[in-house]
């Protein structure tokens, strides 16, 4: 599952989503404390690494709800992997699934434990007081959809409640009973800030046949340094190309997987002013071309009897949501008609919405449209 939360209703708060109460943190002294047990410690390509970790004293070391990191490394090797895991109340199992195409080697398991948990701020820039607040929406990778309105204290800043959540969502503000979205917020997730570990247990396992890990094996002691797995190993590589358009080298830099391939119609909101210049993007495409027609009563867009399937910045949202996108935001449009391939399969029909991100946003863009990071599901593939 991607949420842990009550099976109440898609329209549920966020607030219900994860609600932990925690207690001050003190230091752990010992790493015997936390206790980690393998299925086993010999593994081939497809075998599953599955672990339990138990730490008894969690409660009495204000340890309730922390985050678990499992980080990997290739001992002889200078490959790592890093995974996170939520861990509640002193317990934790979940399975690597070995990649077939993971080196033989013998590898370091490290479990840290970190105190920080998945919790979001933010801060609304030249913020006053909203009368009816801000709505946040919350887009999971499955679909899923939450809502909750939140209220800035009078400097614009706000907290999310503790969330726990699968690989990564989508969360998009919007001022509440205002036509134009013209929020500029700055977001801060601790949990991908630097940390200090709270304990660390660490155990080898080996992957492939043992007679080839001679020299491996012969390595007498490993050390736990946090240091390399933070460190950035690959120089910058300088690739001189021919000079492209700006929407290309968007699309080229934040359009991936079935997004970026197909035969789109691009339109573009970088260097053309056609798309901040339209009442909204409805109004915007209504007859680009012919086939496309757009139902200004249930806001819908289709083409030849096919409904669009609506994706912002590659995630999955109702049209009617458009609304709370500022034109003067929008990057690019692509527009995959039936049969032109992008990410709805059997020749569906899709419209991919790009809002202006890192270099792409001028001084005139907002932001309230984030990509967060959460959890490893508990069973991941290990590659």
């Amino acid at each position: 599952m991607s949420i842990l939360i009550h099976p109440i209703t898609k329209k549920m708060r966020l607030s219900i989503l994860l609600i932990i109460s925690v207690i001050s943190f003190s230091e752990l002294k010992a790493n015997d404390s936390l206790i980690v047990k393998l299925n086993q410690t010999n593994f081939q390509k497809g075998d599953t690494l599955s672990f339990d970790c138990n730490l008894s004293n969690y409660h009495s070391d204000g340890l309730s709800a922390v985050t678990m990191n499992v980080w990997l490394e290739d001992i002889y090797g200078n490959n790592r992997w890093k995974f996170r895991y939520p861990f509640i109340n002193g317990e934790l199992s979940g399975n690597l699934v070995i990649d077939s195409k993971l080196p033989d080697g013998k590898y370091a398991v490290n479990f840290i434990i970190e105190k920080q948990f998945c919790r979001i701020e933010g801060k609304i820039k030249d913020y006053y007081p909203l009368k009816k607040g801000v709505l946040c929406a919350m887009f999971t990778k499955d679909s899923e959809r939450f809502f909750d309105t939140i209220s800035p204290a009078i400097d614009g800043s706000f907290k999310l409640p503790k969330l726990v959540f699968e690989d990564s969502c989508n969360l998009f503000f919007s001022p509440i009973g205002k036509k134009q979205n013209d929020l500029f917020i700055k977001l801060t997730t601790p949990l991908d800030s630097v940390f200090t570990p709270v304990a660390v247990n660490t155990l080898f396992v080996t992957v492939g046949n043992p007679n080839h890990l001679v020299q491996a094996d012969t390595l007498k002691s490993y050390t736990f340094k946090k240091e390399k797995f933070e460190r950035t190993t690959l120089p910058d590589v300088m690739v001189q190309t021919i000079k492209k358009k700006k929407v290309e080298m968007f699309d080229q830099e934040y359009s991936t997987g079935l997004f970026a391939g197909g035969m789109p119609t691009i339109y573009d909101g970088l260097e053309s002013k056609q798309i901040a210049n339209s009442i909204d993007l409805f109004h915007f495409l209504q007859g680009k071309f012919t086939g496309l027609k757009v139902d200004f009563n249930t806001y819908r867009f289709t083409y030849r009897g096919k409904t669009a399937s609506i994706y912002l910045d590659e995630w999955k949202m109702q049209s009617n949501q458009l609304f709370a996108v500022n034109v003067e935001d929008i990057a690019m449009i692509k527009v995959f008609r039936p049969f032109e391939g992008g990410p709805s399969l059997k020749g569906g029909f899709s419209i991919c919405i790009y809002t202006k991100q890192g270099n792409y946003m001028d001084n005139e863009s907002r932001k309230y449209n984030f990509v967060v990071h959460g959890y490893t599901p508990l069973t991941a593939i290990w590659k």
